[in-house]
Formats: C-alpha cells, structure tokens, sequence
C-alpha cells in the first residue's frame, strides 16, 4: 500500500521532466498546386487579379498572353504570394482527437475490477487483466505510447487491488469503497498529470502603333510585358507572330471574339539562361484594371487544353461563388496592427485568417470576405470566361482527417453505440436464466459496431498526414541556425554583400538539408516571402535576416554579422 502511495506520488514529478510542450500540428502529406491559381480582389469597380504561370517545356524563352475587358497596371508581385495564400486557406487536418472509445474501455474495465471485489477470494485472474485494462486506456492511450507510464499505472492499479482486499476484510462492500477511493486518487494523478509527458517595377516603357496595334511595352520584374489593342483579329494575330508569340489557328475564333468584345492583351516574355525540362516558376503578374464584374479569363486557357485544375482566392465585400466552382474556404479575414516586437511561439494551428504577408495586404485591406474557389474544368467549360458573383457571407472551412483521426472518430461511435447496447442488455437480461441469449446479444451487437465503425471511417475525408509538435517554432530555429551559419561565414566582412550571404546559406543549405527544414511547407527552408522561410535584406550595415512567420509576418533577426557594426 505504501509503495502506491509513492508510485502516486511520483506522477508529478515526472510529468515535470519533459520540459516546454509543443501540441502537434497535422499537414497533408501532399499537398497538389493547381495548374492555374489566381488572387482576385474587386472593389468599386476595380479589379485586381493576380496570375502565377509555371513553364514545364523546354527551352529558353516563354510567352504568356491574357485577354483583358480594359487596359491595365501591370505590376510585379513577389514569389511568396501564392504559397503564403495556400496557407491561408489550407484545409483544417484533423489529428489529436479526444479517444471516446478509451474512456468507455476504462470504465468497463473500473466496473469489472470493483465487482470482482464482491468476493472474498484474496486472487482472482481477472484483477491482473482488468488492471491492464485501465494501464492500456490511460498509460498508452493517453500519454503516447510510453512503456514507463503504463508499468507505473498498471502496478499502482493492481497494488490498489491487493491493498483493498487486504484492508476490507471479508467485507465485501469495505473493499469495494475502500478500491474505488485509491482508484480514484490514482486515475487523479496519471489521468490528469501523466498525460502532459507525451505533449510535451519597371525599368522602361513605351507605347506606340504597329501596324493598326496600339502596343504600351514595359519591363515587370523579370518579364518584358506589352498591353496590345487592336480593332482587327488578323492585324493582331500579325503581331503576335512578328513578336514571337505563336497562337495556334484553332485559337483564331477566340481571340476575334475578344477583339469584338474589346478586350485588350497582357503579353509577358520570359527568358531563361538555360533550357531545361524541369517545372519553373518566377513571380507572379499583377493586373489591376477597370470593369464591372470581377472575371477570370479562361477562353485562352481551353484552346487545345485538356482539364485543368483552377483554384481561385477571392477578397470582396461578399462570399464569392462561379458557375462550375465549389466553395472550399470562406471566412472574414482579419488585418490586426503587424508586431514590432520579436517573433513569439504561435499557436500550433491558425485560429482565424489575420493577414501580416504585406504585399497581400496592401492589395486587399479592409475586404470582409475572403473565399476560396476550386474546380476542374473541362474544355467546354473554359468555352467561357469565369464571371464571379457575390451572394451573403456564408462561413465554410474544409477539414479533413488524418487515418489516426479517423480511426479515432469512428472507434469512438463504436464505443458509445456498444455501451448502449450493452447497458439495454443488462436491463433485458437481469432476470433471465438462460445465458445464451446473452451470448447472442452481444455477438449480434459485437458485428453491428464493426460495421458501423469501418462504415464511418470510410465515409470520412481522409488523407495521409504528417505530424509536427510546434511547426511554427521549429520553422523559427532552422531559420535562426541558418543565420547563425551565415555569419560565421561573413564573420571577416566589414560590410557584407547580399550575395554573399545568399551564397552561404545556399552551401549551408546544401551540406545540412535535413538541419534547416520548414514543417509549415513541408520542405526545405529557402529565401521567399511565405511562412517559414526567411529574406535577406542589404542595410548600410551589412545584411538583415527576416523570418516569416505562420501568418506571413516579419520579424527581422541579429544583423549578419555579429561581430559587425549593429544597426540601430
């Protein structure tokens, strides 16, 4: 009796052992980009659309071409828009799901071993099994699969067992209070403490007419870009070949149709130094443009094309909804003050939308809604352009479960629906001598809850999932250790050159992958303006280090280097 009275005592002092506890965060395993991602932001007639391309050919030179209802501003975008907008409105991943089925497992098994005290044997077989019975649920169940802290319950459950009979005598009654008190001291203690130890801009421009095409040329970024407008298909048709754009003839009948609508063009050219059929992706374009109704155009797209997969990110006053599109995501976004203070650990998942990224911000500040539309869309749907409409504010957020989750939710109904059945059963039996039908009962009812378990779990959305405990914060210290390489590197500049630094981070990068992971993406950290990765910034002192956090805010670090003078 007293070695489990120290056994009880000692559960806090392990629980304290562990240290700071980060919860667990779950991501899809992975994560499909669309082939064509757009941010939309319409206010006042004015829309700002925000396109990403990618070139998977070979070669070295790309051209891009989108129709347009009215002229626009042609600006660059960074290339950390897009993935910073998928993790706005990436769907909630389900993971540490309370275990329902657990707690009724644990209160048979309480049951049972406070019964069996009825006799006044000093051993029975089954007080062992049914103190395993009650480890299992709250040692293993509860506390992540640790050995230490199943022996530990398991031997002051079965001491509480032994000390009980013991000290009630031949009173069964005495034994039976006298067990559930030091029961309930232990399940107190492990319940409550032991589970804590598994928780633990543009350089020039020009415009001009070329033969019946009024043509605004501008250099964007890394692109050379040109508004074209022209009263006549073949004059521009004429043009695009002359200028290196080839449109292919099935594209004819579209391209008349948005001259006759007076549509305008946005060319872009892209040149790269070396051919290559790798995926490439640079920065995206911004267009912001005057029109009544916000659009995405898509004609263009279905030319020659087989389905594609759109997914659309909306910022207005309303939900957003298109024809052939489903809502995925829709919630109000919020814009709090950005923090000048230094980065603090977040919470493990995002609680609300606040966006901190500032280029994204900029654009759409004080929207009330922002909506995430997804389809696949066959050519015959991109026979027309996505005309978007707005209808009242409808929360809708997207969950999915990870095969643990799911195993949990429906083991859980299980449970519930077999207790239930069990308790009708004693109240049916009480009086009956026959034990078969009994039998009969409980196997009838042993089949019905398999089945409604498997049947649950296959009707849930589940995805294979990886699990990180605090990703915000591990994503903060790979960026910190980053830092820390950089400057040793840069530690005999006076005043380092931005290339330098990105030149070591790339050697630090290379030699030790596995040191500077990003869990928020689920990939290497890099230089790019989304969560988890980090930007170098020349200062007159040398070179700043920015992390990007969960929300897309920055928190700049020490100044690379340390031994250099510190800006103040």
């Amino acid at each position: 009796m007293k070695l489990g009275l120290i056994l009880w005592l000692w559960l806090p002092l392990l629980a304290l052992a562990d240290g700071k506890i980060f919860p667990s965060t779950a991501f899809p395993e992975q994560v499909r980009i669309p082939e064509q991602e757009a941010l939309i932001h319409w206010s006042n007639g004015v829309e700002r659309l925000v396109i990403e391309t990618r070139f998977d050919a070979k070669g070295t030179n790309f051209a891009w071409v989108i129709p347009l209802p009215a002229r626009p501003k042609i600006e660059a975008a960074t290339p950390g828009v897009f993935p910073t907008l998928r993790s706005y409105f990436a769907p909630e991943v389900k993971h540490e799901i309370f275990r329902l089925y657990l707690l009724v497992l644990w209160f048979g098994c309480f049951i049972g071993l406070l019964s069996s005290l009825s006799s006044s044997a000093d051993f029975r077989l089954r007080d062992p099994l049914l103190a395993t019975g009650i480890a299992l649920t709250q040692g293993i169940g509860f506390s992540g699969n640790h050995l230490t802290e199943f022996v530990i319950i398991f031997a002051a459950v079965f001491l509480s067992v032994l000390a009980a009979r013991s000290a009630g005598g031949e009173s069964s009654s005495r034994r039976v209070r006298f067990c559930a008190l030091l029961l309930a001291v232990e399940t107190l203690f492990s319940g409550m403490l032991v589970p804590s130890l598994g928780t633990a801009g543009s350089a020039t421009a020009s415009e001009g007419t070329e033969a019946g095409v009024f043509v605004e040329r501008r250099r964007v970024g890394s692109y050379e870009t040109a508004i074209i407008e022209a009263k006549d298909a073949n004059a521009l048709r004429a043009w695009f070949q002359t200028n290196g754009y080839a449109m292919p003839p099935s594209a004819d009948s579209v391209v008349a149709d948005y001259v006759r609508d007076g549509w305008v063009f946005a060319a872009a050219k892209l040149r790269r130094d070396a051919g290559s059929g790798e995926l490439s992706s640079v920065h995206p374009l911004s267009f912001q443009f005057a029109t009544t109704q916000p659009v995405f155009p898509m004609r263009l797209t279905g030319v020659e094309s087989g389905p594609v997969q759109v997914a659309l990110y909306l910022f207005g006053e309303e939900r957003a909804t298109a024809d052939g599109f489903r809502v995925a995501h829709c919630e109000q976004p919020e814009f709090s003050i950005p923090s000048t203070e230094k980065y603090r650990v977040p919470p493990a998942q995002r609680l609300k939308m606040d966006i901190q990224h500032s280029l994204i911000r900029e654009w759409v500040l004080g929207s009330k809604t922002a909506t995430k539309l997804v389809a696949t869309l066959s050519p015959d749907a991109m026979k027309r352009d996505v005309a978007i409409h707005w209808v009242p504010f409808e929360a809708k957020r997207t969950i999915l479960f990870s095969p643990r989750a799911a195993i949990t939710v429906a083991l859980n109904v299980a449970a519930v629906l077999a207790a239930v059945g069990l308790l009708v059963a004693a109240r049916r039996f009480r009086f009956d001598a026959l034990p078969t039908r009994m039998r009969r009962w409980c196997l009838r009812l042993a089949v019905v809850s398999l089945l409604v378990c498997v049947a649950i779990y296959v009707a849930l959305p589940v995805v294979p999932a990886r699990v990180v405990r605090g990703p915000g914060y591990r994503a903060f210290v790979a960026a910190r250790s980053l830092r820390s390489y950089v400057s040793s590197e840069l530690s005999d500049d006076a005043v380092p050159q931005i290339a330098r630094a990105r030149a070591a981070a790339e050697k630090s990068l290379r030699e030790d992958a596995d040191k500077f992971q990003n869990p928020l993406q689920g990939r290497i950290i890099r230089e790019e303006d989304s969560p988890g990765n980090y930007l170098f910034r020349q200062t007159t002192n040398g070179v700043e280090m920015i992390f990007i956090d969960i929300n897309g805010g920055e928190f700049p670090l020490d100044p690379i280097p340390d031994s250099g003078p510190r800006r103040r």
